[in-house]
């Protein structure tokens, strides 16, 4: 399980900022330190309209520039694993 205050800690370590979301079960964060901005799309939860919520919030970044992951992460200790790996 994801506990989000503790996700939203991770990230910020790692320098992403958090972007503040519609969706209360959606976590954005984006990275703004090079020269191509990137932004994680995070579900909470993994119900349909959750889902679906997070797929119409990856192609709005998209389409605005943004390089997108969309990560289906079940715990934290998953995205503190999935960090170190992009930023070693």
């Amino acid at each position: 399980m994801i506990e989000k205050d503790l996700l939203e800690q991770l990230y910020i370590s790692y320098g992403f900022e958090l972007e503040i979301s519609r969706e209360k079960n959606i976590s954005i964060f984006v990275y703004k330190k090079s020269r191509y901005f990137g932004v994680d799309i995070i579900p909470i939860t993994d119900d349909e309209v959750t889902l679906r919520k997070a797929e119409e919030i990856k192609n709005e970044y998209s389409n605005l520039g943004y390089a997108v992951n969309y990560k289906k992460i079940k715990n934290n200790s998953e995205a503190e694993v999935e960090l170190f790996k992009v930023s070693s």
